[in-house]
């Protein structure tokens, strides 16, 4: 999907009561306002597993550490560092994207008093607008599939703290030689570091081919979507590994509780559809802990 229908399919969720949220919506303009419409409860349910399935990796990496950085590639207008913004584990955010995608986030930040306000004091705006900087966030323009990682991202981190890597639908997006490249790059950078990667999987069978049919008659293609299984991980020099689909996760990480809960919210029709559209996403990371201090699962 591309940034817009995320942001849009988020807010839905949030709406109906899914999720959580207070900052997804400082982040819609007037013309995405214009542009919103309810999205069918498959999709708000998909939106929520989704979400609370890298919220729950996210938590489980912070429990592991006192002094944590995390780097978004292809953050687009996700909210996660505003959401995170009270927790003092996370040293540093990273947020990695197109310019014209840092242009716009930057812009709804400083027309928001609420965003503006969770960003140190030292805020420097550079790149004709296109990059923030301040000592805790930064948010780096450019482009990932031709970027020099090293100039870009190290002036920015400490290879020694504990590291989570966020790549939520991007690689997806990019030949696989350059999300090889990336992996790699981070594979050699980090000596603890956790790579989590939300993409489509199963694209073989008739389902998957009949879904990116349908992304290709909307203009979007797929370049680089693949599984993203053990081998990749581990030629990329990152030692443990693991995948999940949404369905899966779906049946046994998320809750009872929260089940009942979401199940109050709309009346779901399309049961089957819903676990064929999860069983076609899927959530897997790869891990270096050198130091032992990363212990996540799935």
């Amino acid at each position: 999907m591309t940034d817009m229908d995320a942001i849009l399919s988020r807010l839905s969720a949030i709406q109906k009561g899914y999720i959580e949220d207070p900052y997804t919506e400082l982040f819609v303009g007037r013309l995405s306002r214009s542009q919103q419409v309810p999205r069918p409860p498959v999709i708000n349910r998909g939106t929520h597993i989704r979400t609370y399935a890298i919220d729950n990796v996210i938590n489980q990496f912070l429990s592991s550490t006192s002094r944590a950085q995390i780097i978004s590639l292809g953050s687009g207008s996700d909210t996660r560092f505003w959401r995170y913004s009270g927790d003092d584990r996370i040293f540093k955010y990273i947020e990695v994207d197109f310019d014209e995608l840092t242009s716009r986030k930057i812009m709804h930040i400083r027309k928001s008093d609420v965003l503006s306000s969770k960003l140190d004091e030292d805020v420097v705006i550079e790149a004709g607008g296109s990059r923030l900087l301040s000592n805790r966030y930064k948010l780096l323009p450019t482009d990932l599939r031709t970027a020099d990682l090293n100039a870009l991202i190290n002036p920015h981190v400490n290879h020694d703290i504990p590291t989570l890597v966020l790549c939520e639908c991007v690689l997806v997006y990019m030949p696989q030689d350059a999300s090889n490249r990336i992996l790699r790059w981070l594979g050699q950078s980090f000596n603890d570091v956790l790579v989590l990667v939300y993409e489509m999987t199963g694209i073989d069978d008739k389902f998957g081919q009949t879904m990116l049919r349908n992304l290709k008659a909307r203009g979007v293609e797929l370049p680089g979507v693949s599984t993203y299984d053990k081998d990749k991980y581990i030629e990329a020099g990152l030692t443990k590994s693991d995948t999940r689909d949404l369905e899966y996760i779906r049946n046994t990480l998320v809750s009872t509780k929260e089940k009942e809960r979401i199940s109050k919210l709309e009346i779901l029709d399309e049961i089957e559809e819903l676990s064929l559209i999860l069983q076609h996403y899927s959530i897997s990371w790869g891990m270096k802990s050198i130091n032992n201090t990363i212990n996540v699962h799935l």
